[in-house]
């Protein structure tokens, strides 16, 4: 029997369904208990999100917690301690292909080899799922989604403890929701990038010849279809030209930040300006635009300068990519900061130039680009703290 992604899904259903339906009855009614404390700390200028942001970390935590029992019962059933496991599995005829599935502390890349035709291409296939047991993929998703399902989860608790929140609120949780998603799908694009580089890094060139062997094998054209362009980036960047951050998308930063960021600054207007109150949905769109607007000509003059003072071996998409990751990042975390006491916005910028320091050091390991970041944040803040 093959073995593929869709049957991996369809078995973790099985388990993870029932298991957050009854996570999700216990939070609500855990909530429903706590609606005393929960009341007390829905005052001040943004009435009713506080309770919403402390049930979304509670159900995210709650979430983390359901999946690491989860793991360990599986682990203790199949016999699968701690740690990362690469299985090969010998099939003569059958074309390579791999897949790595985990949780939090355990992580599995199965490989099927088609009998030694080619050796190389079965190493690229090895060492692809081998990146991502080994860089601990699968707990990165599992981290996003059990944010998600907190998100998610928040609301129904939050009017079953407070009753109907403020309309913001509302607007703010959906808003905040297809961030998430739309964050996890730049996520797993991120992840396939880091697979290509651990495969660069051991392969050199000729892993692009082998990309493209390996594709015209799995779909007759180098090409890959759309549902695998989805979810994995452009290989030839990465494989062919060294340039791993080119590889994705020009737009996927620009609207990811641009999201987060006007998703933050819809509390903040909705509590100063009374037409964003009554309508939060229709200023949360103009929020959007405004940022994503603001979010474009900031990147083409961090390219500019970033062209000019880090030498760095890029493409052009590469530049244009980076700039719009750093802008964006910084404008996001200076807005979030903004509202919040001064010792959480510290935290917080703390916590976002660490971020931007792991990725950048995993993409490109250049100091310089950390310092024109904080450049960043120090010139934005200043715009979002008087609005």
């Amino acid at each position: 029997m093959k073995i593929d992604t869709g049957r991996l899904l369809a078995i973790a259903s099985l388990a993870l369904v029932p298991s957050g339906l009854a996570l999700l009855y216990l939070q609500m009614s855990l909530a429903h208990f706590l609606s005393p404390l929960l009341e007390k700390i829905a005052v001040g200028p943004y009435d009713g999100l506080v309770p919403y942001l402390a049930l979304v970390f509670t159900g995210s935590g709650a979430f983390l917690a359901l999946i690491l029992s989860l793991e360990v019962v599986a682990g203790k059933l199949f016999g699968v301690g701690r740690g990362v496991y690469l299985i090969k599995v010998k099939s003569h005829g059958a074309r390579p292909y791999g897949i790595t599935t985990g949780g939090l502390t355990r992580w599995i890349s199965l490989v099927v080899l088609g009998g030694g035709e080619d050796p190389d291409l079965e190493r690229f296939v090895e060492l692809h799922e081998e990146a991502h047991a080994r860089l601990k993929h699968p707990a990165k998703v599992w981290t996003v989604g059990a944010i998600l399902y907190g998100e998610v989860a928040a609301l129904p608790a939050t009017y079953a403890s407070l009753g109907p929140p403020p309309a913001y609120v509302y607007a703010f949780s959906v808003a905040l929701a297809i961030s998430t998603v739309y964050g996890l799908f730049v996520l797993v694009r991120a992840l396939e990038v880091e697979a290509d580089v651990y495969v660069f890094k051991n392969m050199g060139l000729r892993s692009h010849d082998l990309f493209v062997k390996l594709m015209k094998m799995r779909y007759g054209n180098w090409r890959q279809p759309l549902r695998s362009r989805l979810t994995h980036t452009q290989g030839e960047f990465v494989l062919l030209l060294g340039d791993p951050i080119a590889a994705h998308a020009p737009w996927e930063h620009l609207v990811l930040f641009s999201l987060l960021s006007s998703t933050a600054l819809l509390p903040k207007i909705a509590a100063n300006f009374a037409p964003a109150y009554q309508d939060p949905g229709a200023y949360y769109v103009l929020t959007f635009l405004a940022i994503l607007v603001l979010s474009y000509f900031l990147s083409m003059a961090g390219e500019a300068v970033l062209r000019k003072i880090v030498r760095i071996k890029l493409t052009d998409r590469g530049y244009t990519n980076l700039a719009r990751f750093a802008t964006g990042l910084s404008l996001t975390m200076a807005t979030v900061s903004t509202l919040t006491p001064p010792v959480a916005s510290a935290i917080l910028l703390a916590l976002g130039s660490f971020i931007y320091y792991k990725i950048i050091k995993r993409y490109i390991n250049n100091i310089y680009l950390l310092l024109i970041y904080l450049i960043i944040i120090i010139i934005i803040i200043p715009l979002f703290i008087y609005i």
